[in-house]
Formats: C-alpha cells, structure tokens, sequence
C-alpha cells in the first residue's frame, strides 16, 4: 500500500485504494452469494471507506448497499442508499429500485413517478416494464397503455411472464386473436416453463 505508484494508474483507477475497494466489494459478493449479511456489509463498508476519491465506485458501493438493506427488509435505509447512488451515477436501474422502496414504503405516488423514470429508457430492463405495465392496468385501468408495457417487456426479458401478462390483457381487451398469438408464442420460446 506505501508504495509509489506511477500517475497513469490513478487515471485508470488502478491505484492501491482504489483495487483494494475494488478487492472489497468481489468479497462482499461472494459473502451475499454466501448468504452471509453481516460480512457482506463489513466488507462494503471497507470498500465505500477506500473509494472516497472514486464517486463511481462509490456509486456501485451504495448501490450493493441499497439491494442489502432491500433485502433485509429495511426500505428507508435502501433508498437512503439508492438516492446517493442515483445522485452520483443516475440510471433506469437505479430509478427501478427507488420505485421498488417506495412501493414497499407504500408511497404509491412516488412509486409511480420513478417506475415511469426507469421506463423511459428501454436499457432498464424487462423488470421495471413489466412492473409499469401491472401498474397502468390494475392502478389506472389502462390496458391499451398495458398492453404496450409488456409488448416492451417480452423483448427485453427472456422468462415466460411477460407474454402471460401480454396475453391477459389481450384477453381483458377481448383480443382473442392477439391473445393465442402472444400464449403460442411463449411456448415456442420457452418450451421448459
């Protein structure tokens, strides 16, 4: 750690903190492959203490951080996390996980104004579509809006749910025709599910 490194490694963040947070976080996923939360925080807290100079790394530090804290069932301090990550390094992913805090907070309002965030850019993800389109249909009664967010979904997300979210609100719709299109669709494309 004392040595001297050349200045061309700091411009590629190759320098000794950054690798050794870099080194912290492999182990921190490895502990949450693990299943062990206590450790996996202890060894993102190292990272985020190394990476001070680094906001990208700090970023994906606070974003790890904000899943764990989702994961033990702790909204606030997720989306405490989340919300730094997203002011460091905003993205459709980020934005996704913002929604599902306020969902579990049960801030509907909110919910909705950062899954129509995560939409707005098809990089997002299948998930965050999916999750939008349940919203216009059961929230809004809006299955003609529905209907496009799982169009969306069945394109960017390789599982079967997509096509039968698709395929009832066809159904909803009385689109019988669309409806055994998208259902014989699914089955060629997944024929194990």
């Amino acid at each position: 750690m004392n040595t001297e490194q050349p200045k061309v490694l700091d411009s590629y963040d190759l320098n000794n903190k950054s690798l050794l947070a870099k080194s912290f976080i492999r182990i921190a996923t490895n502990y949450e492959i693990l299943q062990n939360q206590r450790l996996q925080k202890k060894y993102l807290l190292k990272a985020l203490n190394l990476s001070r100079k680094n906001s990208q790394l700090q970023s994906l530090i606070y974003q790890n951080l904000g899943t764990l804290f989702f994961q033990l069932n702790n909204p606030n301090k997720a989306l405490l996390y989340y919300q730094k990550s997203y002011l460091i390094s905003p993205s459709p992913t980020i934005d996704f996980a913002i929604a599902a805090c306020y969902l579990k907070l049960k801030d509907l309002i909110n919910y909705e104004k950062y899954l129509s965030k995560a939409v707005s850019i098809v990089s997002s993800g299948g998930e965050a579509f999916k999750a939008y389109g349940q919203l216009m249909e059961i929230s809004k009664r809006d299955i003609l809006s529905a209907i496009k967010y799982y169009k969306i979904a069945t394109l960017l997300e390789e599982k079967p749910e997509p096509y039968i979210l698709l395929a009832t609100s066809y159904l909803k719709n009385k689109e019988i025709d669309n409806a055994y299109k998208i259902i014989n669709t699914g089955l060629y494309s997944f024929p194990r599910s």
